[in-house]
Order: structure tokens, then C-alpha cells, then sequence
């Protein structure tokens, strides 16, 4: 081969390294958070409470004492939690922190915090989160009807 055209291949070889070496191909792809690294990266307070059915669509936000709106909650990724009572306690006697634990349910739309003293678990369903809220419906019995709540949680 003559030099010129080694110094051709050679320079056609360069152009191909070259070019073949994006910067993007080695940089880690940006995958979004799944549904417990949402959950489990802030600590939550509630911001609204709708009660839907049977009363049709009372804000039972307002109706809520201060020392309850104050409260946040906390999950955390080993399936443990804690809801603190923050400033406001309702009890003074109560502890700072209750710890629970908690499960999902329902391919990630339905968080379960087993029974606790009082024997009743709670059970937040049709979950969905994003970075700054999440929205949950439970429900419980009062005087035989079942009550449906709308929970709306904001960032704390």
C-alpha cells in the first residue's frame, strides 16, 4: 500500500472512533420513579379531605380539628413508618411519634397499615402519586354506613 493511502485508511479509521463515541452513549439512562420511591421520598401531609358518599361531597377538611391538619407521615422504604403529630397535638399525653408498618397492595394502589391498639386497619386505596401529591380514598363504618373519604396529600 502506498502512503497516501494508508494515511487515507488510517484517517477514515480515526473518523469512525471518533464518531462511533457519543458522549450519550455512555451516560446512564434517566428512568423514572417508580411508585415506592415516590412514596417513600418525602414525608406527606394532608391537605384535603372530601367525603363523597353517602354525604355527597362534604368538605370534611374544614370541619377537621387544627390539631389533626398538622400531622404528616412518613413511609419508608424497609416497609416501616411513623405519623407525627407535629406542633398541634390533639392529646397532649400522646407521643410525639406513632411508628406503624405498612404493605402494598393491589400492584401499588392500595397501601395497607395492619391493625394497631385500637383494631382497626387502615387502608388507603386507588392510590396515585407524584412528585409533589397523592390521592387516596378510604373508608370506614359509622352508625352502619359505610363512609367513602377523598384524601388528597401534599408534600411536607
Amino acid at each position: 500500500m502506498k502512503f497516501p493511502t494508508k494515511f487515507a485508511v488510517l484517517l477514515f479509521s480515526s473518523c469512525l472512533v471518533i464518531t462511533s463515541c457519543n458522549k450519550d452513549d455512555d451516560e446512564d439512562p434517566i428512568v423514572p420513579p417508580n411508585t415506592t420511591s415516590l412514596l417513600t421520598s418525602h414525608e406527606w401531609i394532608l391537605t384535603n379531605v372530601t367525603l363523597p358518599f353517602p354525604l355527597n361531597g362534604i368538605n370534611a377538611w374544614d370541619s377537621m380539628p387544627a390539631c389533626e391538619k398538622d400531622n404528616f407521615y412518613k413511609f419508608n422504604i424497609d416497609y416501616s413508618g411513623y405519623v407525627d403529630n407535629a406542633t398541634l397535638k390533639c392529646d397532649p399525653l400522646s407521643p410525639q411519634r406513632e411508628n406503624y408498618t405498612w404493605m402494598w397492595k393491589d400492584n401499588e394502589t392500595t397501601i395497607e397499615i395492619p391493625a394497631d391498639s385500637s383494631g382497626a386497619a387502615t387502608i388507603f386505596k386507588n392510590v396515585v402519586i407524584t412528585t409533589t401529591t397523592m390521592t387516596a380514598k378510604t373508608e370506614w363504618e359509622e352508625q352502619g354506613i359505610v363512609v367513602t373519604a377523598n384524601l388528597t396529600f401534599g408534600v411536607h
